[in-house]
């Protein structure tokens, strides 16, 4: 480890040695090539012990990347491959979603028409082997459950799982085959005009699959939507234009894009889109960043809709990938992009300290950011204006133009004890295990388990002696109507994403959440007065 440090400080070194005390400094990239071939080759023929000299380069690069911004970085083989998996929206795979609780892997759910879909696998399935390898009693971890399924031998992974119904273990085989990424993870009318949209990711298939989800709720009947950007960190730059485009008349500036090596480039609005006429508006939280930025960002600046919620990450910067010839990779900075009105919404960074940049999210909630929105900054040397003369600011995240705190009702001690460990969700996984059957036979479908399920005192039993097993007493008798109530509330929405899926959480979760309670609420007038203020209104 001591001779990687001297690589990467080497490195370094040579990369930023000032230029006054090289011999020709116009050829300080020359000088530093001759000067890192040297130093390996004295590595290579001269050092006293044997170096790995493929782990010694990536420390060195990884040193580098990290004296830069807080967004350059190194990448693995599997690294990159994995993270382009991501963002071109799909991975190699069977399709099944797994849940690791204490010793045993559950099958949560499959995807459709998938492999495992077709081949039979069920929710609730508990698996035992995967390709001759033992998983159950042994605390596998996901990634070692990823790895054996993508090292299956001939594409073919060979399943043994245990079915709470079946007597004796059942068998399967199952070929490999691209999986995707679901980008809109909902897409539903709350009432006869709203619409909502979660999107999750920017991938390459997020224009595709938003358009589809805008076409549906059209059919239904929608004139006005919540799009939902909370905890989106982002994809493509593109997928972000042609986002942004189905909400913005054509030839209309989503953003641009400048640095050293490269010009201003503009990306604009091509096509018409298919809501552009429509209310719209955002949520964004402090995670959302980077392409979820840019759609809100362009949204605001040209007074399309308003955004609500909290104020976003603030990640400014463009990364292009540089592969290597063994297939990993560089994740470089390349350029700063600008909203519309010209601020570029990165956050301030010191170069060398990755750790107190994403330390700053924390910051805000000990400064009471996420609480108070007079704890937002908010520097005049940075103020710009939107379209109809609203200012809004750069120099670190989206502003909403309505706030939101953080619900206060998340740290009540019910709740705080209810939501730990994610255990919530292990309860509902293990309850519906034991009642899938049951609650198929009395529930035609979700409406109806939406209309009228309502946990019973056998459930609140189950939940409370669940968490007693783990060392934690629910005080429901103590606790005061409210929490109680978005305890049971909480408790629903996990059962629904068990027997369902992400869509079904969300819309029971979304009765009480207060961001889209908000939302709803700001339709109309007070979106209007917002839009056509040359005040500042963001309240």
């Amino acid at each position: 480890m001591h001779l990687l440090r001297i690589a990467s400080f080497f490195i370094l070194t040579v990369l930023w040695y000032p230029q006054g005390r090289l011999q020709n400094p116009g050829d300080s990239w020359q000088v530093s090539d001759e000067k890192l071939r040297r130093f390996f080759q004295h590595l290579r023929n001269n050092y006293v012990d044997a170096v790995n000299p493929q782990k010694m380069a990536e420390e060195a690069i990884r040193g580098v990347l990290r004296s830069l911004d807080p967004h350059s970085y190194y990448m693995t083989r599997q690294e990159a491959q994995d993270a382009n998996d991501q963002l071109q929206g799909h991975f190699e795979g069977i399709g099944i979603s797994y849940y690791m609780d204490r010793d045993t892997l559950y099958i949560l759910g499959t995807i459709e028409d998938s492999p495992a879909d077709r081949s039979g696998l069920c929710p609730g399935d508990r698996l035992i082997k995967v390709s001759d390898t033992l998983v159950a009693g042994v605390r596998k971890t996901s990634k070692d459950i990823t790895r054996l399924i993508r090292q299956a031998p001939g594409g073919q992974v060979r399943l043994v799982v245990i079915r709470p119904e079946e007597p004796a273990p059942l068998h399967f085989t199952v070929k490999k085959d691209r999986i995707p990424y679901k980008a809109v993870t909902a897409a539903y009318l709350i009432d006869n005009q709203t619409g909502y949209i979660r999107l999750a990711r920017f991938s390459s298939q997020a224009h595709r699959e938003l358009v589809q989800a805008l076409k549906k709720l059209n059919r239904e009947g929608m004139n006005r939507l919540i799009l939902d950007l909370r905890d989106n960190s982002g994809g493509y730059l593109t997928a972000a234009v042609e986002v942004a485009g189905e909400f913005l008349p054509p030839q209309s500036l989503v953003v641009y894009t400048e640095g050293l090596h490269s010009h201003r480039k503009n990306y604009e609005v091509k096509q018409k889109g298919h809501f552009t006429e429509g209310e719209i508006i955002v949520l964004v939280d402090q995670n959302s960043a980077s392409a979820s930025e840019i759609v809100a960002g362009a949204i605001q600046d040209l007074d399309r809709g308003i955004i609500v919620g909290r104020r976003s990450f603030g990640k400014g910067l463009v990364q292009n990938t540089y592969y290597f010839p063994d297939g990993s990779a560089i994740r470089l900075t390349t350029a700063r992009y600008y909203t519309p009105s010209g601020r570029c919404i990165q956050r301030p960074y010191i170069p060398g300290r990755p750790d107190d940049y994403h330390a700053e999210l924390r910051q805000r909630e000990k400064r009471g950011e996420l609480r108070y929105k007079d704890s937002i900054p908010r520097i005049d040397s940075l103020r710009f204006y939107t379209r109809n003369k609203r200012p809004v600011y750069g120099g670190g995240g989206i502003i909403p133009d309505v706030f939101v705190p953080r619900d206060s009702l998340l740290d009540d001690t019910l709740l705080r004890a209810l939501q730990k460990n994610n255990y919530l969700y292990t309860f509902a996984l293990h309850w519906v295990d034991k009642n899938r059957r049951k609650i198929n036979q009395q529930y035609s479908g979700f409406q109806d388990f939406e209309k009228r399920f309502t946990p019973g005192p056998d459930l609140v039993e189950a939940l409370q002696k669940f968490y007693q097993e783990r060392g934690i007493t629910l005080n429901l008798a103590e606790a005061s109507p409210t929490p109680i109530s978005r305890a049971y509330t909480l408790l629903k929405a996990q059962i629904a994403r068990v027997i369902w899926d992400t869509e079904e959480y969300l819309r029971i979760q979304n009765t009480v959440d207060a961001d889209v309670q908000t939302a709803l609420r700001c339709f109309g007038p007070e979106a209007l007065s917002i839009l056509k203020s040359p005040d500042d209104q963001s309240r």
